[in-house]
C-alpha cells in the first residue's frame, strides 16, 4: 500500500470510529444523567483521542519522506492504543 492509500485509509477509518461513538453516545442519551456520567466521561475520552489521532494523521499527510517512516509507527502505535480503548469501552457501554 503506498502512502496516498495509507492516508486515505486511515481517513476511513478514523470517519467509521467517529460515527460508531456517535451511536455510542445516542445509546447513553436515554439514560438519566446519574447513570450515565461515567460513560459520558467514556465517550468524551474517545472523541479526543480520536482527535489525537486526526492530529497525528495531519502531521503524517505533511511529513516528508525522511520522517515519513518514523511518523508511520507513531500512528500504528496509537491506532492500536485507540482500538484497544474503543473496543473495551463500546463492550462495557453497550453491556450496560
Amino acid at each position: 500500500m503506498d502512502r496516498t492509500e495509507y492516508i486515505e485509509e486511515l481517513k476511513d477509518r478514523i470517519e467509521e470510529w467517529a460515527e460508531e461513538i456517535d451511536e455510542l453516545e445516542e445509546l447513553l442519551s436515554g439514560e438519566s444523567e446519574d447513570e450515565n456520567d461515567s460513560e459520558m466521561e467514556t465517550v468524551r475520552d474517545l472523541r479526543s483521542q480520536l482527535e489525537n489521532l486526526r492530529l497525528t494523521l495531519d502531521e503524517l499527510e505533511q511529513a516528508d519522506e525522511d520522517s515519513w517512516e518514523e511518523m508511520q509507527a507513531s500512528m500504528e502505535v496509537q491506532l492500536e492504543e485507540f482500538e484497544e480503548s474503543f473496543t473495551e469501552a463500546k463492550e462495557s457501554l453497550k453491556e450496560e
